[in-house]
C-alpha cells in the first residue's frame, strides 16, 4: 500500500512508533483495530498482517464492520461474516476477557 499525500499523518506516526517499539498494548490494540477496520492492514508488509491475524485470534481485535479485499483480492470477511463465538467477532472477544495486559509484548 502506498500512503498518497493528505494521508492521516497521525496513523503514519502511530505505524512508525510501533515499527520501532514505542507502543503500549493499548496503543497497538487500537493502532490495529484502527487498521482492521479501513482494510489497509491487509495491504501493507506481512508483519502487519500477521500481527492483525494474532489480535484477531486471541481476541483483541475484531474483524472489521464490513469485508475487505486483501493485497492478492482475497475476501477478509466482516465480523458479521462468520459465525458468532468464532475469532474475530464481539462474541468471541467478550469470551476472551483479555486486557492488554495479556499481550506477550
Amino acid at each position: 500500500m502506498t500512503f498518497q499525500p493528505g494521508a492521516n499523518s497521525d496513523l503514519i506516526d502511530e505505524m512508525i512508533a510501533f515499527d520501532e517499539g514505542r507502543l503500549s498494548g493499548v496503543e497497538i490494540v487500537s493502532l490495529f483495530q484502527q487498521l482492521i477496520d479501513d482494510g489497509s492492514v491487509w495491504h501493507l508488509q506481512g508483519c502487519y498482517g500477521r500481527m492483525a491475524q494474532h489480535l484477531i485470534e486471541t481476541g483483541h481485535c475484531l474483524l472489521a464492520p464490513v469485508n475487505h479485499r486483501d493485497y492478492y483480492g482475497n475476501v477478509v470477511p466482516s465480523r458479521d461474516d462468520v459465525p458468532a463465538g468464532q475469532p474475530g467477532t464481539e462474541s468471541f472477544a467478550e469470551r476472551q476477557r483479555l486486557t492488554p495486559d495479556d499481550l506477550p509484548f
